[in-house]
This record gives C-alpha cells, structure tokens and sequence, in this order.
C-alpha cells in the first residue's frame, strides 16, 4: 500500500510539472503576425490567414484595410524587441547588434505603411 501511494504520489508531482512547464512554454513563446493579428481585430487567425492570401497582401497591409495598422505596427516591433532582448540574454547576440538591430526597425516602422 504504501509503494502505490509514493508512485501515485510521484505520479501526481510528475504530472503537476509537466502541465507547468508547458504553461510557461506557452506563455512564454512569441506570436506570428497572423495571431497577433487575430487578436487586434478580434478574428481567426485562419481568417486573417486566407485575406493576406486571396488579397496577395502582407499582414501589415490587412491590418491597414482593417485599420489597425499602427496597433499591429507597435505590437510587432514589441514582439521583435522581446526577441531580440532574449538573444542578448542567451549571449547569441551582443547588446552592440542588438542596438543596431533595434535602431534600423525603429527607423523602418516610421515608413511603414503595411506594404
């Protein structure tokens, strides 16, 4: 009796971090431009998939027929930032890259107009 409760027990704690884990995971993992974009409009991210197909548009671009462009804009250059904080933390990049990196998409989102 008392080895089925330490393995049922053990079992339970496994369980217990394993269903965590993947929580952060999930927390933790960056969006693609069709979730993102999903999430502004309030849409499928299928939807949003076949409107950038059919239309031969970018995902900026049907943010822009929906309006959202500057949201959609911000949100991704904070996804990108997120990125590529975590590569200079990682030590794949150095905060010198990163800097330039963060200085090109800063001055590339001014002209941005979703094309």
């Amino acid at each position: 009796m008392k080895l089925s409760r330490k393995i049922f027990t053990l079992t339970v704690v496994v369980l217990t971090l394993v269903a965590m884990s993947i929580t952060a995971f999930a927390v933790t993992t960056n969006q693609t431009p069709a979730e993102l974009l999903a999430e502004i409009t309030g849409r499928t991210v299928d939807s949003i998939r076949a409107e950038k197909i059919e239309s031969g548009s970018t995902y900026g671009g049907v943010a822009n027929q929906a309006g959202v462009l500057e949201q959609f804009r911000n949100r991704m250059l904070e996804l990108k930032k997120s990125v590529i904080e975590e590569r200079v933390a990682e030590g794949t990049m150095t905060q010198e890259q990163a800097d330039t990196i963060l200085k090109a998409m800063e001055e590339h989102q001014l002209t941005c107009d979703g094309t």
